[in-house]
């Protein structure tokens, strides 16, 4: 089955130094985020995470959410997106609810000690960065080793959403899903491969989703920002990065 992190490594191959994710003065281009989502990956395995268990982060628009998504399905198991603005108790609760083997975030949750066990995404994804540094060749090859074989019908994410109102409810969507996902918003919005596109929604949001995913399937480059509250935010992102 074609999935995106498979895609992600070939196109560290193909175009090595391209920008895939943007965020302020920041970038990752795909052969580096395919390096961290090796290393965020190794980190979790280490931690236990393997086929099936579910993985909690903070969906923060920032690289290291791309990495950790990607990282949390090269290990196998579930991507589970969490609002990055939620409380520790609905963070807690839907970390419960989804039985989750970790949690991936920043926030304080040490009232909720008992309830999840969590680690730092922002370390985490620090740590990754002194993964395999010599890159070239042999870094293409072990990402080759790497990529993943689910099944169609193997669970690839858990979104919890609550239609605006009412307790959160997880939607739980295949691989299968998932890939056809993208390729409808690839098709419908017409994505090119040389496309950037300013992204300031939430990311634990379906829309927000479809358009991530497709964008990096594709190979584009997508601007990663925190909301549309400051509108200069939004006219220096499009001057600076010709979104």
């Amino acid at each position: 089955m074609d999935n995106l992190f498979n895609r992600l490594i070939d196109l560290a191959a193909a175009c090595p130094d391209k920008k895939a994710v943007v965020f302020k003065g920041e970038y990752l281009t795909y052969r580096e985020l395919c390096r961290r989502i090796a290393g965020m990956a190794e980190r979790l395995g280490k931690e236990g995470v393997g086929q099936g268990d579910r993985v909690c982060f903070s969906a923060v628009s920032k690289p290291e959410m791309a990495a950790a998504y990607m990282a949390v399905q090269a290990c196998g198991a579930v991507a589970v997106f969490l609002d990055k603005n939620g409380t520790p108790e609905n963070m807690a609760a839907i970390c419960e609810e989804a039985g989750a083997k970790i949690l991936l975030t920043d926030k304080p949750m040490k009232e909720y000690a008992e309830k999840c066990r969590v680690q730092s995404l922002r370390e985490l994804y620090r740590q990754a960065g002194e993964w395999r540094q010599d890159g070239g060749a042999d870094l293409d090859a072990e990402l080759q080793k790497r990529k993943t074989a689910p099944a169609e019908e193997d669970l690839a994410e858990l979104l919890f959403t609550t239609g605006t109102t009412g307790k959160p409810k997880g939607v739980m969507l295949t691989y299968k899903a998932v890939y056809h996902i993208l390729a409808n918003t690839i098709e419908g919005i017409g994505i090119r491969e040389d496309d950037i596109l300013l992204l300031p929604l939430p990311l634990n949001h379906s829309f927000a989703l479809r358009v991530l995913r497709a964008v990096l399937y594709r190979g584009a480059t997508v601007v990663l920002q925190n909301g549309f509250t400051f509108a200069k935010e939004v006219e220096n992102n499009v001057a600076n990065h010709g979104c």
